[in-house]
């Protein structure tokens, strides 16, 4: 299998010539020498998703490899890569050392995972929700959908109300980058006022789930009183020119 060297560092030589990084990481990487030493990688993208391999070459001591799981979370990550001193983009085979000392292999996996958008909340009409929707006349029903875009791997998505999940979207990478989860009220009664859902969105333990709230608002109807189908006004006037107030009765 073909190999491509992506960074370089030589002990041997003291000038800015024992760094070497190819396009990938000019500007990106740097090797720090100083105990513990690594090489450190700024400002992650997606494309740095590889398998990387760590050699290390000594004049007389066997050749010396690590392997490190790596899991690298948003765009300004820095990653410390604790070992030395050639760095490989893609699987290599077992070779000979510059020195021709034994050579073992092993292999770094660079996992970046790709946060997913804020989520949207969208109502029947696919207006979106911001805050509050309604207000609903009590006893009708209510959709709402939480919609998130993009995340790789594809987000969990969770309806909570308070501290109580009661809705769940497992990840489902079906190719359109788009995460769907409705959440369905048949019927709206008094407990449902001001009641506050929250969808959240998340793809990694390392980074807080994204969410966005919303709150349900009401016309409620008159305690005791369905519907109202007759009402009747009785009026008491005064026959004066001075009319201090009307009572309604």
């Amino acid at each position: 299998m073909s190999k491509t060297q992506v960074f370089f560092y030589d002990g041997r030589v003291k000038d800015a010539k024992a760094h070497w990084a190819d396009d990938t990481l000019k500007g990106r990487a740097l090797w720090h020498a100083k105990a513990p030493s690594s090489l450190r990688i700024r400002d992650v993208v997606a494309t740095d998703r590889a398998l990387y391999r760590c050699r290390v070459d000594f004049k007389v001591s066997p050749t010396r490899n690590q392997k490190i799981v790596l899991d690298v979370v948003g765009e300004f990550s820095i990653i410390r890569l604790l070992y030395k001193v050639n760095w490989y983009k893609d699987e290599l085979d077992a070779s000979s050392s510059l020195y021709q000392s034994p050579t073992k292999n092993q292999k770094l996996v660079l996992d970046v995972v790709e946060l997913p958008e804020k989520p949207k909340i969208f109502d029947e009409l696919d207006k979106e929700v911001i805050g509050v929707a309604g207000p609903y006349r009590e006893d009708a029903s209510l959709k709402l959908t939480c919609v998130v875009s993009g995340g790789k791997p594809m987000p969990r998505l969770r309806w909570w109300r308070d501290d109580k999940v009661i809705a769940t979207l497992a990840p489902l990478d079906d190719g359109s980058r788009l995460s769907l989860l409705e959440l369905k009220i048949p019927k709206l009664t008094r407990d449902y006022l001001e009641a506050v859902y929250t969808c959240t969105a998340d793809n990694t333990p390392l980074v807080p789930p994204l969410r966005a709230n919303v709150q349900i608002q009401l016309y409620s109807l008159p305690s005791g009183h369905r519907y109202a189908t007759h009402v009747t006004w009785h009026a008491c006037v005064l026959t004066s020119y001075l009319i201090t107030h009307v009572d309604w009765i």
